[in-house]
């Protein structure tokens, strides 16, 4: 959940309810933003990284997408959540920022599918931006994102929440990934090494 920018940066945290297979994962120094990454190990699916990101308003529009790609480097199956600061008209924004279109082509060239709230996130003097969002890559799991009304400030949190406990399938003819929990399973209950005990030549192999 990420929460308006009024609560210092610190205070800012990252739930994860009856989530028991988690560790703090350390990154490389980040120039553009600022991010604490968890990295999910739950049994029998392949490790998740979750990032809480803040992207401030002083960064260079272009160069931040390079901390981007070092998050991205720890873990390929990762959710990137946070105050992008980011404005494409493609996630209910009122004008395309140079910072927006950058990030809109980086998810774009890197296959990141972006999540978003049907509703702006802030509210300003005759404008209204959604800042919070999530780039998501090789995530294979029920999420729901959502704006959670905040009175009190102009810039209103955003809950992400998803399970663990059922996989979906995204058909997506861009990308290519293994996810190698499910091919150990494969090998561990559908290959038996008895069943070529019998092949002792190439012949044998051949009719087998």
């Amino acid at each position: 959940m990420t929460a308006p920018r009024k609560v210092p940066l610190s205070a800012v945290l990252l739930y994860l309810l009856k989530v028991q297979f988690l560790t703090l994962t350390p990154h490389p120094t980040l120039h553009h933003v600022e991010a604490n990454t968890v990295t999910l190990t739950p049994p029998n699916t392949n490790h998740i990284s979750i990032t809480r990101i803040y992207v401030p308003p002083r960064s260079d529009n272009l160069l931040f997408t390079l901390d981007l790609e070092t998050i991205l480097q720890i873990n390929s199956n990762c959710v990137i959540f946070g105050d992008f600061n980011a404005t494409p008209n493609s996630w209910n924004c009122s004008n395309n920022s140079t910072r927006g279109i950058q990030l809109k082509n980086f998810a774009n060239t890197t296959n990141l599918e972006i999540a978003f709230p049907n509703t702006p996130t802030r509210y300003g003097y005759n404008s209204s931006n959604t800042l919070d969002f999530a780039l998501i890559s090789n995530f294979n799991f029920p999420y729901n994102i959502e704006f959670i009304s905040e009175l009190s400030s102009d810039h209103s949190p955003v809950m992400l929440s998803f399970t663990l406990t059922s996989t979906i399938h995204k058909h997506n003819p861009r990308s290519i990934t293994t996810c190698w929990s499910a091919f150990s399973s494969k090998l561990k209950n559908q290959i038996h090494l008895f069943d070529f005990s019998k092949i002792n030549s190439p012949q044998s192999l051949e009719k087998n």
